[in-house]
């Protein structure tokens, strides 16, 4: 492939002028497209601003694509000018790499808490967001705790995604109905956090609040413990 391209005349091999092929890249079966799409990038990074090379990428949807995919956003380079992905598109496909290849989240979690911030590290943190685990949302604490972050929209949507889980109904087709799944070390974890009165602690009380609340909207546990202290409100 790269050789024919290089048989082309020179301005048949602009960027904007292989978008078909692109696009065909992230249809191949072939183990090799991932190769030729990097390739191609570290010919003329200019390519990487095209979105039909961003979206062959995320099309392979292999673990090699998708560790290539995490190693550009974290470069910077996944949210360019032209052909970039905004943040919320980026992120939603990395986190469904992830789910696809768990040790990717693994890694998406360590990369995250090394950066210092910019776009790359909110993409990274929407993206945990979406698969966040009990782990995944203590070290989002800790991380907003570090950079004076307070709680928000996405911590709140973590917290609900790890305490509503969801099924299908049988007879009623793409509905599907809520309920609550035991949280009891998780709160635990989090009333840790109170106790040591520190910057994590009002993040911990806020989320402990959300729990509450859905617990409210969708039922408790039964072998679920309360708070042994009513008056302490």
């Amino acid at each position: 492939m790269l050789d024919i391209i290089d048989l082309l005349p020179a301005q048949y091999q602009r960027p904007w002028q292989l978008r078909r092929l692109l696009t065909a890249l992230g249809h191949s079966p072939h183990e090799q497209a991932l190769q030729v799409l990097e390739a191609l990038a570290k010919g003329d990074p200019q390519i990487t601003q095209e979105h039909e090379w961003l979206d062959a990428m995320m099309r392979l949807e292999t673990e090699a694509s998708a560790r290539a995919i995490l190693d550009l956003i974290c470069d910077g380079k996944g949210e360019g000018e032209r052909g970039g992905m905004g943040i919320w598109l980026l992120s939603k496909q990395l986190a469904s790499l992830a789910r696809k290849f768990p040790p990717l989240r693994d890694e998406i979690l360590q990369r995250y808490e090394e950066m210092a911030g910019g776009k790359s590290r909110a993409i990274l943190e929407a993206a945990l967001i979406e698969v966040a685990d009990a782990p995944t949302i203590l070290t989002l604490i800790r991380s907003y705790a570090t950079k004076k972050q307070s709680y928000d929209g996405g911590l709140s949507q973590a917290i609900e995604k790890l305490a509503i889980e969801e099924r299908p109904v049988t007879d009623w087709p793409g509905a599907f109905e809520q309920f609550s799944v035991p949280l009891v070390e998780f709160r635990k974890e989090l009333f840790a956090m109170l106790a040591a009165d520190d910057a994590q602690s009002a993040l911990a009380e806020a989320c402990l609040h959300k729990i509450e609340r859905l617990r409210d909207e969708h039922g408790r546990i039964s072998d679920e413990p309360r708070h042994p202290y009513i008056l302490s409100d």
